[in-house]
């Protein structure tokens, strides 16, 4: 089929779906994308960490969003790392990877004790999200109450309510001592 052919059939195709009932296409508007998130480690997912290595997540968005990032250590604890009390702004631009902690932030994260698997969730949306239940602990971070779960179901129940669009993402990594 030469390329003329080709360009005409394709025309041809667009035609004829655009005078087929129920099908309706804007010009020059650019179909809308729902939110998404991903979380990964400054190694990669799945990697294996010793005791007192720093860790970065990074963060990729493709639309500008409010963030909580929780951590689930190998113990089960649910620590929320971002909003905390050191970063209160969780309102992050669209980018490719971008780093949490920042070399501006005041603080960074090391790996410690318990070890084994562990696990990085991160929850993106459109509106800001409600405050998680749970108490500060040292370095502003908070320690959250019930599971993973219970943490998500708040969420997604916030966001049908609100109207807000949520985008969810788990990462694993595993350490040792």
């Amino acid at each position: 089929m030469s390329r003329y052919m080709l360009i005409f059939v394709l025309l041809l195709s667009s035609a004829q779906a655009a005078q087929e009932p129920g099908i309706t296409r804007a010009i020059g508007v650019m179909p809308v994308e729902p939110l998404s998130v991903e979380i990964t480690t400054h190694l990669g997912d799945a990697q294996r960490f010793q005791t007192g290595d720093e860790l970065t997540f990074l963060v990729n968005l493709n639309k500008k969003a409010y963030l909580t990032i929780v951590f689930q250590d190998a113990g089960g604890a649910l620590i929320q790392i971002l909003p905390n009390r050191k970063a209160t702004s969780n309102l992050y631009d669209p980018g490719w990877y971008f780093a949490v902690p920042n070399a501006r932030d005041p603080f960074m994260y090391r790996v410690a004790a318990p070890y084994g698997n562990e696990y990085v969730y991160v929850f993106a949306s459109d509106k800001p999200l409600p405050e998680l239940a749970g108490a500060e602990t040292g370095g502003g971070l908070r320690l959250l109450q019930g599971d993973v779960a219970a943490i998500e179901s708040k969420l997604v129940a916030y966001a049908a309510a609100s109207g807000a669009e949520l985008s969810r993402y788990r990462t694993h990594m595993v350490t040792a001592p």
